[in-house]
């Protein structure tokens, strides 16, 4: 497995797009704390398996990520990120999903037709509510839901037949809906 880290350091805000010429690479990591924009060429790696991006400048979801069809895990955490475009991409093969510590305040529906997700976090956005949709998930065993704005749990999320790790401390759920969701999934919600 071919893997890069690419890491720059504070202050430098050009991609060294040399390190991404060789179209094997598998396993892509990129770290910057001042890059604000990722580039386009990142695309051409069409048999990346595992991207993960932690750029905490980066305003505007990456649209190259549409085409990395082949994409197993994918991580795009800490950025400033708030909304995330429509597509109708299907990632076959996309398991984990961490989009932790952004700024999102509304899933896209593309979201919801990736029935292949067992992962997902969540954690640490401006989600004020989940679609009901969310039941296409089939294969979700994990949802990270932690300190967002979330009100109420779609009642859908009860036929995730295979979710069994559902965490949603520091939301803005009323007492009420606690309750349903202890009696329905046996969890206590701080």
């Amino acid at each position: 497995m071919v893997s890069k880290l690419i890491k720059l350091r504070k202050g430098q805000v050009s991609f060294p797009l040399n390190d991404i010429q060789d179209s094997g690479i598998l396993n892509l990591e990129i770290h910057s704390p001042t890059i604000e924009e990722l580039p386009k060429e990142i695309s051409h790696l069409k048999q990346l398996q595992k991207l993960s991006i932690i750029c905490p400048e980066v305003r505007d979801f990456p649209s190259f990520i549409f085409e990395l069809t082949n994409l197993v895990q994918l991580k795009l955490k800490n950025t400033k990120i708030i909304t995330i475009p429509e597509s109708k991409t299907v990632f076959k093969s996309l398991r984990f999903l961490d989009l932790s510590g952004n700024k999102i305040t509304e899933l896209p529906d593309w979201f919801f037709i990736q029935d292949s997700l067992s992962e997902v976090n969540l954690s640490n956005n401006s989600l004020e509510t989940i679609s009901e949709s969310i039941f296409n998930l089939t294969s979700l065993t994990r949802l990270n839901l932690d300190s967002n704005k979330i009100t109420h749990l779609p009642k859908s999320i009860s036929l995730l037949k295979k979710l069994n790790h559902l965490s949603l401390d520091g939301n803005q759920l009323s007492e009420e809906e606690k309750q349903r969701i202890f009696e329905e999934f046996k969890i206590i919600i701080n």
